[in-house]
């Protein structure tokens, strides 16, 4: 229940935000991705401290974080029923054809793919990163402060990114600036090693932060009413997520074909430039058409 959930709340978040905030979009997308890692962040961190605070182990933990959810359920229930929102008629009708036609449109498949890769790159370095700077010569110990600083770096860019490509005729330069920022932190990491690790790091936090949010933003800009806003968000977030999955298992199968990583890094170097190719075309400014 709680995976399916999540699932949905992923899926429809971009139409929500389409409807209720059409003059907004970058801004909402901007404080819906910070506020998504954010709250994952503390729970992460925190869900521990929380059951040992309530004297109720996991089910205290688990029982703040359903208030939580009860609240948010109350807060979009009334908003409902708040009065008309902005949105013009033709961003509110609903598309009286399946979602089959989102499976034969390039461009969806363009965001689907980008969305994929982003993930792909992320899930990869953030699962095997700590045993590569072990292998580099980093203390164990250490290892957790680098992740930290990737995810801080990954925050305002997540906020401000949006609201900045919201505001420009297309955002090919942003997928290639992604593009670019995350090959140069590749290539510090295979080349410097610990040198240059923490450029590296700030460098692949801005990156994938920019990404991440440009993906989430593509849903609704890449859309003409709500309805294809959530198609194209359930296709991506299915493609995408599927191609995401294939990173981490990759990138440590070829650490045992090459115990040095640099055929690791190949691979992800390799996937950044479809991430690039994917990008550019996924940024144009087109729509996912109805059929």
């Amino acid at each position: 229940m709680i995976g399916l959930g999540i699932c949905v709340g992923n899926v429809v978040a971009s139409g929500y935000i389409k409807t209720n905030f059409p003059h907004h979009i970058g801004l909402m997308t901007g404080i819906f991705a910070v506020a998504m890692n954010l709250t994952a962040a503390f729970a992460s961190g925190f869900s521990l401290r929380i059951g040992e605070w309530t004297g109720l182990g996991w089910q205290g933990s688990l029982g703040l974080w359903g208030v939580l959810a009860i609240l948010t359920i109350i807060t979009v229930f009334f908003d409902q029923f708040a009065g008309p929102k902005d949105a013009s008629p033709g961003q509110k009708q609903q598309s009286k054809s399946g979602i089959g036609h989102i499976f034969r449109s390039r461009l969806a498949w363009y965001i689907s793919i980008f969305m994929g890769i982003q993930s792909l790159v992320y899930y990869s370095l953030i699962s095997w990163l700590p045993k590569v700077l072990v292998d580099y010569g980093m203390a164990a110990k250490d290892t957790g402060w680098l992740l930290f600083l990737i995810q801080i770096a990954m925050i305002p860019i997540m906020f401000f990114g949006p609201i900045i490509a919201h505001r420009m005729k297309d955002q090919r330069l942003m997928a290639v600036a992604v593009a670019a920022g995350m090959l140069g932190s590749i290539l510090i990491f295979f080349l410097f090693k610990l040198e240059g690790i923490y450029v590296a790091a700030v460098l692949l936090g801005l990156s994938n932060g920019m990404s991440f949010s440009l993906s989430i933003l593509f849903f609704s800009l890449r859309a003409k009413t709500t309805a294809n806003a959530i198609k194209i968000s359930g296709m991506a977030q299915s493609v995408g997520y599927l191609i995401a999955a294939f990173g981490p298992p990759i990138f440590g199968k070829l650490h045992e074909v090459d115990p040095s990583w640099n055929y690791s890094f190949y691979f992800l170097a390799g996937s950044i430039i479809f991430l690039l190719i994917t990008g550019i075309k996924a940024a144009e400014n087109k729509f996912v058409e109805e059929s």
